[in-house]
């Protein structure tokens, strides 16, 4: 079955909390301070919500958030990155974390990390055969840095 993304929407919360339940993950409550914070996250251009749809059902969703450092520049760091068990091992995470390098590739960010709470031992297995290393409690890889058209224009 094909599967597309897409940024998270207003009218995604009760499905992402069913994904939550799905993944073994506390689901969060609709009570009117956590769909406040849900609305921001949505609105919040500073950092990403995507979530992977097969007909129009939320089957995995990844979330990053960006930071800018005063010594080495801009880090991203993935806060939640889930898939509904059942659809498990058809590349939707793979999809889902490609698309979180990218956009913080964009972003010019030096490296990609997985946040502690986020990393379960599963999860660890997987993110290690993707390439990423363990650094404490996180996993991290580092970014190659995309050159854009003017930057190829001024070396010539």
């Amino acid at each position: 079955m094909r599967f597309a993304h897409r940024r998270v929407r207003r009218r995604d919360f009760s499905e992402l909390a069913a994904l939550h339940v799905a993944c073994g993950r506390p689901a969060p409550l609709p009570d009117r301070a956590t769909l406040r914070r849900f609305r921001r996250i949505v609105a919040d251009l500073g950092a990403d919500c995507y979530v992977a749809v097969e007909r129009e059902r939320v089957i995995g969703m990844v979330h990053t958030t960006y930071t800018r450092h005063l010594a080495d520049g801009v880090h991203a760091q993935v806060i939640a990155w889930m898939v509904v068990p059942e659809r498990r091992r058809l590349g939707i995470g793979d999809s889902l974390l490609q698309l979180a390098s990218d956009r913080a590739r964009r972003r010019r960010c030096l490296s990609l990390s997985m946040a502690p709470g986020a990393v379960e031992e599963e999860i660890a297995a997987a993110l290690r055969r993707r390439g990423w290393q363990p650094t404490g409690p996180c996993f991290r890889i580092d970014l190659p840095q995309v050159t854009g058209q003017i930057e190829i224009l001024l070396q010539e």
